[in-house]
């Protein structure tokens, strides 16, 4: 993030934190209920958003060396992340061309190939068919159509987008993050490592999980118990379609009116927080980086990925303990007895029927851009 929009944002911060009236909203808006329980529009969501656009599957710091490889299938779709020798990331459908086989079972690990272990058909780690046991059985194969299917992957600012649905090499990552392309790089996420990471099935819609992180109207009555002290009551958002960032003000960010502008620091005065659309939750603590991921596993079940990511490896047994207590009290206590929670709670309050749309206030803006997004892009499908 360059420095001036740094100084801008905190700006406008510390005057919202200034005592004093604050404004009246000029709306509040309505979500229909039903997009949190309707199998047809989780259908639509499925291939409209994660089958047809750019998602994160992983953190660039889990592909090393060459022959470091990931599977991935919360999206629906199987597929095969390989650091190959050349350098370069490449993702593939995780079927072998033989007879379907998922080719790789495991969750992540290093290979030199990947061998099918139903009829051992074999492939290298850039895709191409390697070795096919009775070959003279196949006159009619040519290797040629049988290398491992290419999905579109981009690697940028330390993330790893592919689009499932896609086919080939190419993903136009650059303009669908626009100017967040930037702000991540300089915010310095590439540099950063995987030390923790927790993965769950809840019984919740997917998008209930991403409401919480879009708004900060919660903090002070569900996290009353654990985060809430270090937080004014300020957010400021902004869209950045179809995107979004949220920057919370810490109560830090108070020290800054006694400070010259050149001192004042965004991580230790503020926690910002980005959505990467449809479902992705960054969120830059002082020290570290949260890094979410949910996907639906049905219109009332989903499946998280949270990752922890550290400036870099500990060196120390004292600076382990602190990441792996940092890490603790975030999973443990704030998202699955907090965050989590709160979401199968209101899951299971739908199944009353007491509502048919969900209120949302001028200062759950984000969640209402979200909500809008999700909507244009899946209406056609409907």
């Amino acid at each position: 993030m360059e420095r001036a929009l740094e100084l801008e944002l905190l700006t406008e911060l510390l005057a919202m934190a200034e005592p004093g009236p604050a404004a009246a909203a000029p709306q509040d808006w309505l979500i229909p209920v039903e997009q949190y329980t309707c199998p047809k529009f989780y259908k639509a969501e499925q291939r409209a958003l994660f089958q047809g656009l750019p998602l994160v599957v992983g953190h660039t710091s889990e592909l090393k060396e060459p022959g470091d490889f990931l599977t991935h299938d919360a999206a629906g779709i199987p597929l095969l992340l390989v650091r190959s020798p050349d350098g370069e990331v490449r993702a593939f459908l995780n079927v072998c061309r033989h007879r379907g086989t998922q080719l790789v079972s495991e969750r992540r690990g290093n290979a030199r190939a990947f061998v099918c272990r139903y009829h051992a058909w074999s492939y290298e780690l850039g895709g191409a068919l390697l070795r096919v046991p009775r070959r003279d059985c196949f006159p009619s194969l040519r290797d040629e159509d049988a290398g491992l299917v290419r999905v579109p992957l981009a690697e940028r600012c330390g993330l790893l987008f592919v689009q499932p649905g896609g086919r080939g090499a190419k993903l136009p990552i650059d303009s669908y993050l626009g100017p967040l392309a930037a702000e991540l790089t300089g915010l310095g996420l590439g540099t950063h490592v995987v030390h923790h990471e927790a993965t769950g099935r809840r019984p919740a819609n997917w998008k209930l999980l991403i409401d919480a992180f879009l708004e900060g109207y919660h903090v002070r009555s569900l996290h009353r118990e654990t985060i809430s002290r270090f937080f004014l009551d300020n957010v400021l958002v902004r869209s950045l379609p179809p995107h979004s960032r949220s920057i919370g003000a810490r109560k830090t960010l108070l020290q800054a009116r006694e400070l010259p502008p050149e001192r004042w620091d965004l991580r230790a005065m503020t926690t910002p927080f980005y959505l990467l659309f449809p479902n992705t939750i960054l969120v830059f603590h002082p020290d570290w980086v949260t890094l979410l991921t949910i996907f639906p596993d049905g219109p009332e079940h989903l499946l998280y990925h949270h990752r922890m990511l550290i400036p870099r490896p500990p060196e120390t047994e004292e600076q382990r303990r602190y990441w792996d207590k940092t890490f603790q009290l975030i999973e443990g206590s704030v998202f699955q007895r907090e965050d989590l929670a709160i979401a199968e709670s209101i899951q299971a309050g739908l199944r009353a029927g007491a509502d048919s749309h969900f209120r949302i206030g001028q200062i759950e803006a984000a969640v209402k851009w979200f909500h809008d997004e999700v909507a244009q892009r899946v209406a056609p499908l409907l």
